[in-house]
């Protein structure tokens, strides 16, 4: 919620790590996809960027030179959330923006994590890299900040009431906020997508099972994908504001309870597959292949990343986004489809493989 509003307030840009692949490849490809109106050339040359940097075995370095390029001269401040979701891959990513930030002038990154341990904090101070962290210390809220908060939200409640809700969460901004949406208190130290998931009646948990693979929601794909208007929107939702947030483009999740569903959803085989066939379709037909492309990869949906490749697989390459193919290509076995096998010697040529370009160019 903080960053949220930093990020309004001071027009910078803002990216979730924890709503892409926890890969250090994806998050570096989500940083430039976050870039695109101030470098939309590094989101372009993005993928043969990363594989030419991953076959020298300098990953990190080398794409932070890439990049600098980029961001040369420009003052830009980009907002990066939940990088310790990137698990054993946190520590690269944190080399990546260190030797960014020493090759850039003016971009400034802020990093939001809930453990630090795999980051070189200490010698970021003594390099003069970075100013005094902001921990949960520094974030609980007060009284006052409660009855802002009750006031902002239209939920009345008296100053013992208040007081004693503050008390129970320990200052905690969302035990907080959950006690005043939901008239209860959350369980001490749990998880808040656990929480919110818990928390769910059962049509809406059934609904949020079904569309949480969607990165965004609107009308179109829930038309497409046979849904009727999302149950947490209505007016009787105690929890609507917590679990769904407006965006322009239409609707998210809150990410801490999308990632809770999916984990659910992940856990019935059949019912991860279904639901993984339906996005994909619904997405595909209201023409948002990347994204349908990537859930059926993710899924193991061979038949339809295929499908999606054979048919837009060019088009995704027009349209710069490499890597999602590059991906796609990883997946599919060996196929005699024409458009896969260009799709194949294209990627040789990005990766300056001539003899194997060509081998591919002549089979298809």
């Amino acid at each position: 919620m903080l960053l949220r509003a930093f990020s309004e307030r001071h027009s910078a840009v803002f990216i979730d790590l924890a709503a892409g692949e926890g890969t250090f490849r994806d998050a570096v490809r989500v940083l430039c996809e976050a870039l695109r109106s101030v470098a939309p050339g590094a989101r372009l040359a993005f993928a043969s960027a990363y594989a030419r940097s991953a076959e020298r075995g300098q990953r990190t370095s080398s794409l932070a030179r890439w990049l600098a390029r980029y961001l040369e001269d420009m003052e830009i401040t980009v907002l990066v959330d939940s990088v310790d979701r990137l698990g054993a891959d946190t520590r690269s990513f944190a080399e990546f923006l260190e030797a960014l930030v020493r090759k850039t002038r003016g971009a400034h990154f802020v990093i939001a994590v809930r453990d630090d341990a795999d980051l070189p904090v200490p010698g970021w101070f003594a390099a003069d890299l970075t100013a005094m962290p902001i921990g949960a210390d520094d974030l609980r809220w007060t009284l006052s900040q409660a009855r802002e908060a009750a006031h902002r939200f239209g939920t009345a409640h008296d100053v013992h009431t208040l007081k004693w809700i503050v008390n129970a969460a320990n200052g905690r901004p969302f035990d907080i906020v959950y006690a005043l949406h939901a008239g209860a208190t959350a369980p001490p130290g749990e998880d808040p997508g656990q929480t919110l998931f818990r928390s769910l009646d059962a049509d809406e948990r059934r609904y949020v099972l079904e569309t949480c693979l969607l990165r965004y929601i609107d009308e179109a794909v829930l038309s497409a994908a046979r849904l009727p208007v999302h149950p947490l929107l209505t007016a009787k939702s105690r929890l609507g504001d917590l679990v769904v947030r407006r965006t322009d483009a239409g609707y998210r999740y809150d990410d801490a309870l999308r990632m809770r569903a999916e984990a659910v959803l992940r856990a019935d085989a059949a019912g991860y597959r279904r639901v993984a066939e339906h996005t994909v379709d619904a997405l595909e037909a209201v023409g948002r292949v990347r994204e349908s492309l990537d859930v059926a990869r993710t899924a193991e949906l061979q038949d339809r990343v295929r499908h999606l490749l054979c048919e837009y697989g060019l088009q995704l390459e027009d349209h710069g986004d490499v890597d999602a193919v590059d991906a796609a290509l990883d997946f599919v076995p060996e196929s005699d489809d024409a458009v896969v096998l260009v799709l194949r010697a294209t990627r040789e040529s990005r990766r300056g493989r001539t003899d194997l370009s060509e081998a591919w160019f002549r089979h298809a």
